[in-house]
């Protein structure tokens, strides 16, 4: 969004036409300079609720073959996104894995929490957040775990 901002501003303040359809394509060129603006000290109050929509968006919740339950999350090209959902779980110790589409070459950034308390973390912080399909899923994911059954409480069987 800042990218898209600046973008926005710099046309806002010269309005010509035809620069704008040239340059429209290049306002991402400086993705890889984004950094996070407030981890891990100043947390925006609007976080938890944005994170929950994101996690609807692009949030996965496995329980593995292995009993091992997991939660996923990816998104292309904006790696200080992931980065801030794995330190806003308090799991900065993890890597972020990072892939590139075979078809469209796009990076792609991910991580996954496994341990019960970081997993446990994602279930309380989504439980009262998560609405519609990914509510049933998380309910589906936290009754059929065997390490999240302290939370199943939180939902209807």
């Amino acid at each position: 969004m800042r990218l898209q901002f600046e973008f926005f501003k710099k046309y806002l303040l010269n309005p010509e036409v035809n620069t704008y359809f040239l340059e429209r394509s290049f306002k991402y060129n400086r993705r890889r300079d984004i950094t996070p603006l407030f981890f891990p000290k100043n947390i925006p109050n609007y976080f938890g609720n944005w994170l929950a929509g994101f996690i609807e968006a692009e949030g996965s919740f496995s329980n593995r073959k292995n009993g091992i339950s997991t939660f996923s999350i990816a998104q292309n090209n904006d790696k200080y996104v992931i980065e801030a959902i794995r330190d806003y779980f308090g799991t900065s110790h993890l890597t972020v894995s990072a892939k590139v589409g075979k078809i469209s070459g796009i990076p792609l950034y991910e991580v996954s929490l496994a341990s019960q308390a970081a997993v446990g973390r994602v279930v309380i912080h989504c439980a009262s957040r998560l609405q519609g399909f990914k509510y049933y899923q998380l309910a589906e994911f936290v009754l059929k775990s065997k390490h999240c059954q302290c939370f199943s409480k939180e939902f209807k069987k």
